[in-house]
């Protein structure tokens, strides 16, 4: 059996997914291989893409995002409507999608595993035409489904975050026969934890100390000093692990910052686990693979600064089905993060829901069912 995972490099969550899992497979021995899809195109096709998204969440005004993610999010929704089936980024997938085949054809995959939606839409075009046989995954990275969504007729499996996405499943006319809720791939080390006092005295800080993560996502998105600096003069006792993702500048303010609170500062780190495994509480935007970890580890996760359209639902689901709480307009980080520290049974009841709901092994029981479904429509044969 050889296994293809397709990718996509807008944001760092597609690539973590897809990197989580070809380490599935490769721990039970199976071949496989990780595509972007941009990048097989065309480097420079790759490049843009890539630039477009970050210079979008990075430097642009908080209004201006949020107006262009909403509108972006509102045209991808209205484009997948069946009245627009010849709408340009169609047009586009199946020119892709093409371009694609030369290589499946090489490679000659079982499986094919596709983890961002575009590269959904290709596989599904192929599959509709006949012109690849293989099983074929798509994982669902967000706590919400988009209407493009429905154009995964032929697609054999969706991979979800939670069985409570199925009612939105249902709507867009997917059958939840082909529904797999169990929870977005994250890295296998996920199902690993340290002991909390061993992991934070392993991390140089306060074994005994009640501990605040606060992540910017891998690109360290959001006003995070100025949270700091509101949170450090909170009147209850914590202390701070803060990751700054690649953004250098970030990481060079806050570790310039004369704090009262102990803190502990990284850059880019692939330490996730420890670190959560350290914490208490998690601030963080609502990405799908951040907010997927932080529920494995039990966190009580705190939600900020989404990036305007997917996130903000991402937020909405995850809120409503009690696994976060989130900020507002009338409620500030300053007074969420007092409430959990202060009250231990409102931080004991969130960090219940999240356990609850967390697929610490999601990646490893998605491995096992590609594996089995596979040797099963084999001895059919």
């Amino acid at each position: 059996m050889k296994v293809l995972i397709l990718t996509a490099t807008i944001g760092q969550g597609h690539n973590t997914c897809a990197s989580s899992i070809q380490e599935g497979f490769l721990r039970k021995n199976i071949p496989v291989e990780t595509l972007d899809l941009y990048g097989y195109i065309s480097p420079q096709l790759k490049s843009i893409v890539e630039y477009s998204y970050l210079w979008g969440i990075s430097f642009t005004s908080a209004k201006s995002t949020r107006f262009i993610g909403d509108l972006t999010y509102k045209s991808m929704e209205n484009s997948s409507d069946k009245k627009q089936a010849f709408s340009m980024a169609e047009k586009i997938n199946k020119l892709v999608a093409m371009e694609l085949l030369a290589y499946i054809k090489i490679y000659n995959p079982d499986v094919i595993i596709s983890t961002q939606v575009n590269c959904m839409h290709c596989i599904n075009y192929l599959k509709k035409e006949k012109l690849i046989d293989s099983m074929t995954l798509s994982i669902l990275t967000d706590f919400t489904v988009q209407s493009h969504w429905r154009e995964s007729e032929y697609i054999d499996y969706i991979v979800t975050a939670n069985r409570n996405l199925n009612y939105q499943l249902v709507k867009k006319k997917i059958p939840v026969k082909k529904v797999l809720p169990i929870g977005i791939p994250i890295h296998p080390k996920f199902s690993e934890s340290t002991d909390k006092i061993i992991a934070r005295t392993l991390l140089g800080i306060d074994p005994i100390k009640p501990t605040l993560l606060i992540s910017g996502g891998s690109m360290g998105y959001g006003n995070l000093n100025t949270v700091i600096e509101k949170l450090d003069k909170l009147p209850v006792d914590f202390q701070f692990i803060i990751v700054c993702g690649k953004n250098k500048k970030l990481y060079n303010q806050i570790t310039n910052m004369n704090l009262k609170k102990q803190k502990k500062i990284f850059a880019f780190t692939d330490e996730m686990n420890l670190i959560m495994d350290a914490s208490d509480v998690i601030i963080t935007k609502p990405g799908g693979i951040s907010v997927s970890e932080s529920l494995a580890k039990g966190l009580a996760i705190v939600l900020t600064n989404p990036i305007p359209g997917m996130e903000d639902h991402n937020c909405d689901f995850l809120c409503n089905n009690l696994l976060a709480i989130s900020t507002s307009k009338f409620t500030s980080i300053e007074e969420l993060i007092f409430n959990l520290f202060y009250d231990k049974i409102l931080l004991n009841k969130l960090s219940v829901s999240s356990k609850i709901a967390g697929k610490p092994d999601s990646t490893m029981e998605l491995c096992n069912f590609v594996v089995k479904r596979f040797n099963k429509k084999r001895l059919t044969y």
